[in-house]
């Protein structure tokens, strides 16, 4: 596996939203994963009173191909989601999986190439690995959700203390978690309910924008 050091920043902010869980494997075993119809559509979402509009929709067969062999078989269950600037443009897009871990639902963000960046020369993007992003969802109706994210400060308290030890690496700055999945869901399960842990960051309403 190529070493982490050589994860991009400019990866990183491909994924939709900043400051969550960051991991280098994805947090849902395939079991976990289910379809909610109820996302797909067009959502209007406030983040530090910045609106941003996002769009879920089911992947599409030919960017399928894009996913891990083992993560394609459950990419019916999956969204292509996409981040749009007011005029509509696509300014990003993510693979998002909705995972039930313990009594909570989560989303697991994985970018996509916009078709601008799968003209970058393949010697480039072989020195570069995609990660994980993962925020937690209250769904409240069939109109509204709030997305958490995991509070980075709790979590570099808890890595300085010792008092979790779970693989990962820092990469500028930012802690990125490569311990594996069935250990990410443990870690996951046990700090649900902790109101430090979790923070809302995002609320999203359904939107007629597009």
């Amino acid at each position: 596996m190529k070493r982490l050091y050589y994860i991009s920043t400019s990866l990183l902010l491909i994924i939709i939203l900043t400051g969550c869980l960051t991991t280098l494997f994805p947090i849902f075993n395939v079991s976990d994963v289910f379809f909610n119809s109820t996302l797909i559509g067009s959502w209007k979402c406030k983040e530090d009173n910045k609106e941003r509009f996002i769009e879920f929709k089911k992947i599409p067969d030919d960017r399928k191909k894009e996913l891990t062999e083992e993560i394609n078989k459950i990419s019916d269950k999956g969204y292509l989601v996409s981040r749009m600037d007011s005029t509509g443009s696509v300014l990003s897009q993510c693979f998002v999986f909705l995972a039930r871990i313990g009594k909570n639902y989560y989303l697991d963000f994985y970018p996509a190439e916009l078709p601008s960046q799968k003209s970058v020369n393949s010697f480039y993007k072989d020195h570069f690995i995609k990660v994980h992003a993962s925020y937690r969802i209250d769904f409240k109706d069939k109109d509204h959700f709030d997305m958490k994210r995991l509070d980075g400060d709790f979590l570099d308290k808890l890595i300085s203390s010792n008092k979790i030890n779970i693989r990962h690496e820092v990469v500028d700055g930012n802690i990125v978690i490569t311990a594996p999945t069935d250990e990410l869901q443990k870690f996951i399960i046990q700090y649900s309910d902790n109101p430090k842990a979790f923070v809302t960051e995002t609320f999203c309403e359904r939107s007629m924008y597009y």
